[in-house]
């Protein structure tokens, strides 16, 4: 499989800090952007003030997910900075939005028993991509959902550690540490909803994290038919009532009528 944390050539590592100085520090989608972020810079100079730049703001986020308001944060710590050092700084952030909406980290929104009794086989790779391949959910609905870089790398991991090569994707796990051969929706409810109360969150289900993913799609400009196609929705209007609707006052659409 291609290894996506890969950056650069040996000649072009040399030339910049190619590991964050704790690398510990960062997720995997962290480690993953802020490769591809490097790769995509030709300058050994550049490349260390991006690095500089990316690691500063995933330190500054505190794992806090990135938001318009935590960059709006970030940029409020550059009062003492040059103007020509703020521009470069404002460039990887740019650049580091690009890479996360160009390669889809915000998971796939899987309804848990969809989730549940996902087979490896169905993880294919198509069109220089991987994707859950002819997925059939609610209403015997067949679609193929893209996979997001840093799912595919928790995907690996976890098959690497559990053994897995056919069969069902997620199993449970005895008290003894055997692996069975699968995992029930209900499983996969509890699990979202202790992790959520580990963090302070209450009644919350899986099915929140579905929303909250066709939710973040949208807002970051996703359309709203390939919404509806990730979600496997019979139809547009299903979708929107799925979505609701939230006023935005700080990115309002008035703002952007070109005047």
């Amino acid at each position: 499989m291609t290894n996506l944390l890969v950056s650069g050539s040996p000649a072009a590592q040399g030339a910049y800090n190619a590991q964050p100085a704790d690398p510990a520090a960062l997720t995997q989608a962290q480690t993953i952007l802020r490769g591809m972020v490097l790769d995509s810079v030709a300058s050994p100079h550049s490349r260390r003030n991006y690095a500089k730049a990316i690691d500063d703001l995933f330190a500054f986020s505190a794992g806090r997910p990135l938001s318009r308001a935590l960059l709006m944060e970030y940029r409020a710590t550059m009062g003492a900075l040059s103007p020509s050092t703020v521009n470069v700084r404002l460039s990887a952030v740019r650049k580091l939005v690009l890479e996360a909406r160009k390669n889809g980290l915000i998971g796939c929104a899987l309804r848990r028993q969809e989730l549940a009794v996902l087979d490896v086989d169905t993880i294919q790779l198509r069109e220089g991509r991987w994707v859950l391949a002819d997925l059939e959910g609610k209403g015997r609905r067949v679609r193929t959902v893209a996979v997001p870089v840093w799912v595919k790398q928790g995907i690996n991991a976890w098959v690497t550690a559990a053994g897995v090569e056919d069969g069902r994707l997620l199993r449970a796990i005895s008290k003894g540490g055997k692996v069975k051969k699968s995992l029930s929706d209900w499983a996969v409810w509890s699990v979202v909803e202790q992790c959520a109360k580990q963090i302070g969150i209450e009644r919350f289900g899986a099915h929140d994290l579905r929303r909250t993913c066709a939710k973040l799609c949208r807002k970051n400009g996703g359309d709203l038919e390939q919404i509806k196609f990730l979600l496997g929705h019979s139809s547009i209007q299903t979708t929107e009532r799925y979505l609701g609707s939230e006023q935005d006052i700080a990115v309002a659409v008035n703002d952007n009528l070109g005047l």
